[in-house]
């Protein structure tokens, strides 16, 4: 259909008739904010081709974008101020609001209008977190409590984003800009105290389940105590302090977390199912531990003069068939060695297909 027939159907939003709108289908809550960073799905259209010009789900990428400050065109700006998150809409957009009369040759053409579908996935109001970090320490005592939840509730929201996209860095690297910005404010009374520190918590646990994507159980062990420190009955943190502890395969602190997120949370399965697998851990660890004194005692009864026994022994350990095989304590060294070895490559393999629970 020509573009002026479609343009009869459609909402002038921006007074002169340079942006129409219709729309597909409805969304929900507030409109987006002026000053917003939104994540939207579009396809572009010229009038009678075929085949879009531009598509970020042809792509399959999400267009992230800040409202005012980033290179879109202006009627990009009139018509997603217009949207709710989840709204489906059509925008007829002329040269004027669009690409201007000389275009983008020879990928956009001269005096060209141009029709966008765009769908908003979300947004959230921009904090200026690149400004905060240009600030000095002056500047940064200047500003306004809300401002400052605002900064880090957004790279907060950031974080969860990359997270749900398994950009585990990304969303690392997120969450910790945030607890930086709450770390440096400095409260003025007990209920920004308790809003910092319950920000605080939801960031830290946050970071403590990337830790553990990652692999490093260190952090992970860092950030959970942390969160304790806050909320000393948090089960998510001695759930994820237990995950940790068995990835180091320190079975007794993993097994004493995991049974006090157990106590907070009788009804969790995740716990339930984390309890379980640690017993099968041990399980597997002590058959490797019988396996493996058997195979080296069977090797030391064959060469009595075995460098793993000198002369002064002391320790005594009983075989299957009641034979006594003097053990050393430098042999014992040795075997502890190679099963920590064996340990920490069952933990990696199994710690590839474990699965923490989701992100707040």
């Amino acid at each position: 259909m020509p573009y002026a027939e479609q343009a009869l159907n459609m909402t002038d939003i921006s007074g002169d008739g340079g942006v129409r709108k219709i729309k597909v289908r409805s969304g929900q809550g507030p409109l987006v904010p002026s000053d917003a960073v939104v994540q939207v799905h579009y396809t572009g259209f010229f009038e009678f081709a075929d085949e879009p010009f531009d598509s970020s789900r042809l792509r399959g990428e999400v267009f992230k974008f800040r409202l005012r400050k980033d290179m879109v065109i202006p009627g990009w700006v009139i018509a997603v101020t217009t949207m709710q998150v989840g709204e489906l809409s059509r925008f007829l957009i002329s040269p004027e609001y669009g690409f201007g009369d000389f275009g983008c040759p020879p990928r956009i053409p001269q005096s060209i209008t141009a029709l966008f579908e765009i769908e908003l996935l979300s947004f959230v109001e921009d904090a200026g977190i690149e400004d905060y970090f240009q600030m000095t320490e002056e500047e940064k005592s200047q500003i306004p409590f809300d401002q400052i939840l605002k900064i880090a509730n957004m790279e907060k929201s950031f974080g969860t984003e990359f997270f749900n996209a398994k950009k585990i860095r990304k969303s690392y690297n997120k969450y910790r800009l945030a607890l930086l910005v709450l770390d440096e404010y400095v409260t003025c009374n007990s209920e920004e105290e308790r809003q910092i520190q319950g920000l605080r918590l939801l960031v830290l646990l946050n970071m403590a389940l990337c830790c553990l994507r990652l692999n490093n159980a260190t952090k992970t062990i860092t950030y959970c105590q942390k969160a304790l420190a806050i909320d000393k009955n948090n089960a998510k943190a001695f759930y994820r302090l237990g995950q940790a502890y068995q990835m180091l395969g320190k079975y007794d602190e993993a097994v004493t977390n995991l049974k006090l997120a157990q106590k907070l949370r009788p009804t969790d399965p995740n716990v339930s199912q984390q309890l379980q697998k640690l017993h099968s851990d041990v399980l597997q660890y002590k058959e490797d531990e019988k396996a493996m004194y058997k195979k080296m005692f069977c090797q030391t009864t064959k060469k009595s003069q075995s460098s793993l026994f000198p002369s002064n022994r002391e320790n005594m350990v009983q075989e299957s068939d009641e034979k006594v095989v003097e053990v050393s304590e430098e042999f014992k060294e040795n075997v502890n060695k190679y099963l920590k070895v064996k340990t920490s490559r069952l933990k990696s393999a199994r710690t590839a297909t474990t699965r923490a629970t989701t992100g707040e």
